[in-house]
This record gives structure tokens, sequence and C-alpha cells, in this order.
């Protein structure tokens, strides 16, 4: 059982046995908590942190007080250790401290309260700077601080104050100055302070005379030093330097330049002056031995090829001079050639063999509206025969360029028919080839396995009806070649065929007829008069005899075929 309010608690037994009841009480007295009031201030702040605690829990007797101050110590008085000073050595977080008084009664109760302190990161501030500092030379102060991010500083002389990180400042005045840095966690409000004194020296004050006093350049000067230190550049005790310096007048000699171009041999080479200043006269030696020019920017033409040191010799006012020389390069004329093969328009290809030399590109046009090639040795095949102007321009890296133009021969192609007439099986086709050009040779394949035939006009007689493919090549004198295929029909034959009845005389002889492929029918009887065109005649001679009967037949695509037999007509007795 828990109770949960103090004060006293009456407790009663009831015991049922067997019928029987009995019951008894007593008391129990609950004791109160203690009552533990205290406040700690400040609950947060910079390192070192002083927290003032004041206690307010009743002070009774048999009471017992245990402080935890969270940093390690603790006491058991009642009025607690205060103000207690917390740090923290950590410049990035904070860090956290429990203060917490546990009171126990004289009824042995206890109970606790706690509080919790936050110490912000620490701010360190520190900087570096030079030992030795001059008047006037600018001073770089190199902040070494942690745990800020906002500077402040004070450079001691009265000036402005900086809030760059590593600012640098020159003292106008020598003198000893203390300067301050004060660095600023923004976020946590907390800031760190570091002085340091800087001594700045004075400058000290040089001088020399020259000797000459002027000239022209090459000009030997002699300095003398006539300052309390030495060397030219002044150092004084302090380490502090300063330079003085005096005009010595000399003349100033001219700086020869010149620019030209890249030629090719037999073209002018152009010189062009680019001296700075206001030079006032000019000698050019060219370096094959030819007359110098004394013009500003002359040009210059090489009788042979190669690589001259040309020299410009420049003049100005005061009479100084000087000189520069330059390789200046005359490149040979290239020279371009071409042979080329003939060929037959559309199958065969022209072979272009370059005899070209000193060129690294070319250009051809073939003349035919075709594409420009590029190869060095090319290939061209021409739609049509005719004479084509073809031309190869050759070129090098520092521009020379040469052309030649050749005609080239190309042999017409051949365009070759033939015609021919349709035959019955048994006659003669003839063929009859033509040209659009004059041909040399024909040679015909009559494309039954029979030997080949030659000449523009020749018959064949074919073995079988069917159907034939006709090959004709025709070449011309130059070699060009066409071929042309044509079907040949070669029509099928009837084959005539009969029979008749031997009648005695009066009687009709009956014909019957056994063609094949027959669809017309042409009868002689043979007796000068009979004639029939039926299939299956009759006939009544008019006088026993043997007559020769022909019977011809024709098909349908008007071949004929002809038969002949003897027709036997008896007497009577």
């Amino acid at each position: 059982m828990t109770y949960s309010t103090p004060g006293p608690k009456t407790v009663t037994l009831t015991v049922t046995k067997d019928g029987c009841t009995s019951t008894t009480s007593q008391t129990i007295n609950v004791a109160p908590l203690p009552t533990i009031s205290f406040v700690v201030s400040p609950a947060s702040g910079c390192p070192p942190l002083a927290v003032t605690i004041t206690q307010s829990s009743p002070n009774l007797p048999g009471y017992t007080y245990i402080w935890d101050y969270g940093n390690g110590v603790q006491d058991t008085s009642y009025t607690p250790t205060s103000p207690i000073i917390y740090n923290n050595t950590s410049t990035t977080s904070s860090q956290t401290y429990t203060i917490r008084l546990i009171v126990i009664t004289d009824k042995g109760c206890k109970d606790s309260l706690q509080y919790t302190i936050t110490v912000h990161p620490q701010v360190l501030a520190n900087f570096t700077a030079p030992a030795l500092v001059c008047e006037g030379v600018p001073v770089t102060f190199t902040n070494t601080s942690s745990g800020a991010n906002s500077y402040q500083w004070n450079f001691g002389d009265g000036s402005p104050t900086s809030t760059a990180t590593s600012p640098t400042y020159a003292y106008p005045t020598p003198g000893t100055y203390t300067v301050q840095l004060i660095a600023i966690n923004t976020t946590a409000g907390c800031r760190d302070t570091f002085q340091q004194s800087i001594n700045v020296n004075p400058i000290p004050n040089p001088t020399f005379t020259p000797a000459p006093a002027g000239g022209c350049v090459p000009l030997t000067v002699n300095l003398t030093n006539t300052t309390p230190f030495d060397p030219m550049i002044v150092t004084s005790t302090d380490g502090c330097k300063d330079t003085i310096t005096k005009s010595v007048p000399v003349n100033a000699a001219p700086n020869p330049n010149f620019g030209f171009t890249t030629v090719c041999l037999g073209q002018a080479t152009s010189f062009t002056d680019l001296t700075s200043g206001t030079p006032t006269g000019w000698e050019w030696d060219f370096g094959d031995g030819s007359l110098h020019s004394t013009l500003q920017n002359p040009t210059h033409t090489y009788a042979a090829p190669g690589t001259y040191s040309v020299k410009l010799i420049v003049r100005v006012g005061t009479g100084c001079v000087d000189s520069i020389t330059k390789s200046v390069t005359v490149y040979p004329v290239l020279t371009v050639g071409f042979t080329a093969t003939t060929a037959c328009a559309v199958d065969e290809a022209v072979s272009f063999t370059n005899t070209s030399s000193g060129a690294t590109a070319y250009q051809w046009n073939f003349g035919d509206g075709s594409p420009i090639s590029t190869a060095p040795n090319p290939t061209h095949v021409c739609a049509s025969g005719g004479t084509y102007a073809v031309q190869l321009i050759t070129s090098n890296g520092p521009g020379c360029r040469d052309t030649f133009t050749q005609n080239v021969l190309v042999y017409p192609k051949p365009t070759i028919t033939f015609s021919h007439d349709t035959v019955c099986l048994g006659g003669r086709t003839s063929f009859t080839a033509s040209s659009n050009v004059p041909i040399g040779s024909y040679s015909w394949n009559f494309g039954d396995g029979s030997p080949t035939a030659s000449g523009s006009a020749v018959t064949h007689t074919y073995g079988a009806a069917g159907v034939y493919t006709v090959t004709l090549i025709g070449q011309t004198a130059d070699g060009c070649r066409d071929t042309f295929q044509k079907s040949v029909w070669v029509k099928p034959l009837p084959t005539a065929a009969f029979t008749a009845n031997t009648p005695c005389f009066g009687e009709p002889v009956v014909f019957t007829d056994n063609s094949t492929g027959a669809v017309a029918w042409q009868w002689n009887f043979g007796d000068g008069v009979g004639t029939s065109t039926a299939s299956n005649p009759t006939y009544t001679y008019s006088a026993p005899g043997t007559y020769p009967v022909t019977l011809t037949v024709f098909n349908n695509v008007g071949c004929s075929h002809t038969i002949t037999q003897n027709v036997t007509v008896r007497p009577k007795p």
C-alpha cells in the first residue's frame, strides 16, 4: 500500500473463521517529504561563469542537506558555497553542469531538486606581428584567435578601428603603440581581448651623387654615397630601409625591330620598321650582297631561294645607334605536273600520277563539274567520253602555289542494241546490230550453246523452238565495250499427218487428220482440181488412179507444216 499524502493512517484488519469474525486496528504515521527550494543565477553564460546559489528550503532540525555542484565538489551545509565558478575549455561547443540539492528529513524521507548550468564555448584572442616595423611600411597582423567570428582592432594611434580578420596597417609616424584585438563570438555573446606593443622605427634619409651627370648608352656612371649610412639602400640601426633616386640623363638608344612577309621565289619581300620611338635614320642589309636601302619600309626581291640574315641599323636624333638581325626565308618555287592514263567512260577510272615536287597540298579539278579532289594521286571515272582540261593546283605551308593544266582523253562508252525477226522453227533468224559510236567488233552469243558469231549482221538457225537470251558484246577500236541482251522467240511448228481409205472408183475417199498443234488445214487432192480447208474432208475422184495428196497445217502462231502422201482409187471391174 502506497500513501500519497502524509499524516496518521488507521489500518483495520478483519478476520472471519467458522462464522466468527474478529477485528483489530492500528495507526500508521506517514511522514511528509521535505520541502526543497533554491535558485541559481545566471543559468548560462560565458566562461569563467560565476553562478550564485540562493537557498530557500526550510532549515529544520534533524534534516540533512547534501549539495552536488556538478563539478566534482559536494558539501553538506545548509547554506551552499556561492558563487561557484564554472569553466569551458572548448572553443567550439558548450558545456553543461547540473547543480543538485538532496534533503533527508529526520524521519528518513528524501527528495531532491536540480538545475542545469550551460557554459558557452570560450573565446581566445591572439595575434602575431613582425618584430621590426618601419614608418610608412604596411604591417600585416596575423589573427591566431579561436572560437570567434567577429573582430575589433585598435592600432593604438587614434586611427579608425578595423573589423578585418587579419588587417594590414601602415603607421605614418614612428613610436611605440599598443595594439588591441577584441575577438567576439556573436552567437553566444562571448569575447576575449589581447594586447601587444609594437615599435615603429623611423625611415633613414639616403643621399648620393652621380658622376658623370649624363651621356649616351652605354654610359658608365660612378655613384658616391653621401648618406650617413651604407650602402645605397640605406638601413638604419633599427633595420628600417629607404631609397633615394636622382635623375642621370642618359640618351636613349633606339630599340630596333622589324617585321617581314614570307614569300616564294620571284615575289617581293616587304620589310616593316617596328622600332619604337622616333628614329631618324635606317640602313637595311638584305644579306644577299645587294645594295643597302635607307628607306624606312623597303621591299626586296631575292634572286634565289634560301635563308638570309637581314640587318637593320637604326639611328636617333641624339646620335645613338643600334641594330637587329633576323633570318628571312625565301621559299623555292614549286614544280607541278602529272601524267594520266586513258580510260573508257563509265566503266574505267583515269589514274593520275602526281609528278609535282615541294608541295604539301593538292587540288584537282577534273574538268567535268565533279567535286574537287585533294588526294595526291587520285583516280576518277568520267560519265561520258571527251577531252577534259584537268587542272592541278599545288601549294605548301608558306603559301607558295603553282598550277598545271593538261588535256586528258576519255574514250566514249558505246551503247549498242540489235534488232531481229521472229521465225518459225527451221527458219533463219536475222540479227542486225547498231551503236551510237563506231564499233570495231561484235560478238554474238545465241543462247543455245552454239558457237559465237561475229559481225554486225548475222543469221542463226535454232534447233528447237523456245525463248533464247541473245547476248551481244560490242567493242570500239579504243577497247571500250558494251553488252546488250534481248530475248528471241523461235516459234514452234505443227505436225501434219493424215490417213485415207482406198475406195473403188465412184466411191469417196475419206481423209482423217492426225496432225498435232494444227488450227487450220489446206488440202490439195492431187488431181489438179480438188482442194479443201476442212480438217477431215471427203473427196470423190473422177477417175481411178494414184494421186499425190498434200496436207498443209497451220498452228496458232502462224507456223505451218506440209506432208504429201499417195492415195489410190481402185478401178471397178
